[in-house]
């Protein structure tokens, strides 16, 4: 795709420069790993909706549709849609929730559960290769500096009434 390509010189053109702020970093960072990441899984027919879908199941098989919504950020249509098309693919069940029947509740198949399977191994490759050359003692003091950050931003996203 031309604007992944596009966009993979951008990020070059930061390597080339001290006087960039460490957000742009963080930012180009997250994209890539993402572009990378759903190159491959387009190509296995997974959408973008499906990974964050899927990904949310892995975690919490079972949750309702409203839920789902909430947790990947995706709109009620899209997620209506989406879930659609990967019951009919057979990556998702969906059921009555017993206790209240205004909620289905939405489940891994088997089949989805190994498209989740192949998103995570691909992920966990893509980050092997992002840590080429960074030691185990670099990973870990970044893993430590990275938590710091996001404490800092929770806090300050929690302090925020927009």
């Amino acid at each position: 795709m031309m604007v992944e390509r596009g966009y993979g010189r951008k990020t070059r053109n930061l390597l080339e420069t001290d006087d960039v702020a460490l957000s742009m970093y963080f930012n180009d960072i997250a994209k890539m790993f993402s572009l990378t990441v759903r190159r491959e899984s387009e190509q296995r027919g997974l959408s973008q909706g499906n990974r964050k879908i899927l990904m949310c199941l892995s975690i919490e098989d079972g949750i309702s549709q409203l839920n789902l919504v909430r947790r990947t950020g995706l709109s009620a249509p899209t997620v209506s849609v989406t879930l659609a098309r990967m019951e009919a693919d057979n990556l998702i069940r969906r059921e009555a929730n017993l206790s209240d029947l205004r909620q289905v509740r939405v489940f891994l198949t088997e089949e989805g559960k190994s498209q989740y399977a192949f998103i995570l191994e691909h992920c966990n490759m893509v980050e092997e290769r992002m840590m080429d050359g960074i030691s185990a003692k670099e990973q870990a003091a970044l893993k430590e500096t990275l938590k710091k950050v996001l404490r800092n931003l929770i806090e300050l996203e929690s302090q925020s009434r927009y």
